[in-house]
């Protein structure tokens, strides 16, 4: 029988799933981060549209960054 841990999981594949966890957090942060950026320096004629559009998309990687 393999290495469970306390609540079962096997600790070899717990250990990988963790660290693929924690590349998908780091990417999603960094992406937040940058749109959050382009939110706030966006110039031009188009200022107002894509300025409400990076709001929403920066608001909708808050919510998977605190899924992950």
């Amino acid at each position: 029988m393999s290495n469970l841990n306390q609540i079962g999981l096997n600790e070899a594949k717990t250990k990988e799933l963790a660290i693929l966890l924690n590349d998908l957090l780091a990417n999603y942060s960094t992406f937040y981060q940058n749109v959050r950026g382009y939110h706030w320096n966006i110039k031009g004629d188009k200022f107002f549209e894509l300025h409400l559009k990076f709001e929403e998309l920066y608001n909708n990687l808050f919510l998977k960054i605190d899924e992950v």
